[in-house]
């Protein structure tokens, strides 16, 4: 009896501890998503001042959409708001 618990102890530590892992890899990912995010904001800040935009509406825009107009170079939407 003693030897069956054990044995269940030890696959339940086994399952926490690889949750554990899990949770690490989770915090990691976050941490380089939002790394990423930041990035491509400051990114598409740059591409809004230095493109040439040619703005074309936009297809999938729809009645009550804030901005219905996206440039055909950048593919960013026609309110710079949206990038500063």
């Amino acid at each position: 009896m003693v030897c069956i618990i054990y044995i269940y102890m030890e696959c339940v530590q086994e399952l926490l501890n690889k949750n554990i892992e899990h949770n690490k890899t989770i915090n990691q990912l976050y941490v380089q998503i939002t790394t990423l995010q930041t990035e491509i904001k400051k990114n598409n800040k740059q591409i809004w001042d230095k493109c040439d935009h040619k703005w074309k509406r936009d297809e999938l825009a729809m009645w009550d959409d804030k901005c219905k107009y996206i440039c055909s170079n950048c593919l960013l939407y026609k309110n710079k708001s949206y990038y500063t």
